[in-house]
C-alpha cells in the first residue's frame, strides 16, 4: 500500500496482483527482468474501450488484464487462473476497484487543472521495476495525460517531479503528502523477483518449452544454406549461433531479429552458408535465460521445398496408377 496525494492509502498494483508472480519460471543472472503494470482511464468510454483498464507484463510477456467493462481479471494462461482459484480472483478484483476509484478521481482533478470540462481525454500510469544482470534494480513510476508525460516519481530523491507547468499543482499536492517511501515503491517489487528465484523449477510454465529446427535451402548461386529456427520463447532475448566442429562461425552467420509469433512468444532464425557435403559438421547453438544455461543440438534437417514437391508428386503418381489398376481389375 502507498499514499499518493490524497492522504489515504491506495493499493499499488503489485499489492493487488503479487501472487501472480509466483507462477512463472525465471532464470537468475542471465538477462534483464522486468515487472510492469500499465493502467489507463478514459473520460469517454466506448464499446471496446473501457473507462479503466490494467495490464500486467512480466519480462515484456503479457500476464493478466482487468477492465471495468467486463469487471473480470483475465489471465493469459488458464492454468494460472485455475491454480489461484475463484476466491483469490474475486478478492483481487475488489482491490483493483480501489485502485480504479483513486485513479479516476486523479484524472478528474487533472482535467480540472487543464480546464477540460468535456471531450475525450486519457490518463495513464506505468509502475514497475527492472532487475539488471548484476542484480541491481531500477524503479519505474510515472503518469501521463493525453499521451504526454505528466508527472514521475524520483526514487532517489523520493519526490514527485514534472516539467509541465500545470502538473506543478499535482507535484506540490503529492509532495506535501507523507509516506512516499521508496521501500513501498521499489523494494517490494524487487523482493518479489528475489522470491521468484526460489521457484525456478515451479511446475507451471506460461508457454511450451522452446523448440527449434534446421532447414536446408539453396541460395541464388546454388550455394547450400542451413537455417536454424527457434520458436516459443517468451522474451526476445535469444542468442543463436552456428558452430562448425565446435568453433563458432560468428562472421559467417546471418541473423533475423526476434519477431513476435502472435501468441505472446517470439521466434528467430540464424543462417550460414556451408560447403557441399559438410552439413553434418554444423550445429546450431541456442542460448536463452529460459533454459538452464544453453543447449546445442544438431536438429534433424527438414527437406527443402523442392524435395517435398518431388516426394509429393511421386506419391500422387503411385496412388493414381494404383487406382487405375484396381479399376481395370474390377472391369
Amino acid at each position: 500500500m502507498a499514499v499518493v496525494g490524497s492522504g489515504k492509502r491506495v493499493p499499488l498494483p503489485w499489492d493487488v496482483l503479487l501472487q501472480l508472480l509466483l507462477v512463472p519460471c525465471l532464470a537468475t543472472g542471465s538477462e534483464l527482468h522486468s515487472l510492469k503494470f500499465f493502467s489507463f482511464a478514459v473520460s469517454e468510454p466506448s464499446p471496446g474501450v473501457p473507462e479503466f483498464g490494467l495490464h500486467v507484463y512480466l519480462d515484456d510477456h503479457f500476464l493478466a488484464q482487468y477492465d471495468s467493462e467486463k469487471q473480470k481479471l483475465k489471465f493469459q494462461n488458464k492454468r494460472i487462473e485455475n491454480r489461484v482459484g475463484h476466491g483469490y480472483i474475486e478478492k483481487q478484483i475488489l482491490q483493483i476497484s480501489l485502485w480504479q476509484d483513486w485513479f479516476q478521481s486523479q484524472m478528474q482533478d487533472i482535467m480540472s487543472h487543464y480546464h477540460h470540462s468535456g471531450g475525450s481525454h486519457t490518463f495513464q500510469n506505468v509502475i514497475g521495476c527492472e532487475i539488471q544482470k548484476d542484480n541491481s534494480s531500477k524503479g519505474i513510476f510515472f503518469f501521463g495525460y493525453d499521451g504526454e508525460d505528466y508527472i514521475s516519481y524520483d526514487l532517489d530523491k523520493e519526490t514527485w517531479t514534472t516539467k509541465d507547468s500545470v502538473a506543478k499543482i499535482t507535484e506540490q499536492k503529492w509532495n506535501a503528502t507523507e509516506a512516499h517511501r521508496k521501500s513501498e515503491l521499489l523494494d517490494k517489487c524487487v523482493q518479489t523477483f528475489q522470491d521468484l528465484v526460489k521457484y525456478k523449477k515451479y511446475i507451471l510454465d506460461l508457454k511450451e518449452r522452446p523448440s527449434g529446427l534446421v532447414t536446408q535451402h539453396t541460395g541464388p548461386n546454388r550455394e547450400m544454406i542451413l537455417k536454424c529456427w527457434v520458436f516459443s520463447f517468451s522474451s526476445p532475448n535469444i542468442v543463436l549461433s552456428w558452430l562448425k566442429d565446435g568453433e563458432e562461425m560468428e562472421q559467417d552467420t546471418k541473423h533475423s531479429k526476434a519477431r513476435p509469433s502472435g501468441d505472446g512468444t517470439y521466434q528467430k532464425w540464424a543462417s550460414v552458408e556451408i560447403p557441399p557435403g559438410e552439413k553434418e559438421k554444423y550445429i546450431c547453438r541456442v542460448k536463452h535465460g529460459e533454459l538452464s544455461a544453453q543447449f546445442n543440438q544438431a536438429w534433424e534437417l527438414e527437406p527443402d521445398s523442392l524435395t517435398i514437391w518431388v516426394i509429393a508428386f511421386c506419391l500422387v503418381a503411385v496412388l493414381f496408377f494404383t487406382l487405375v489398376w484396381i479399376w481395370n481389375c474390377v472391369l
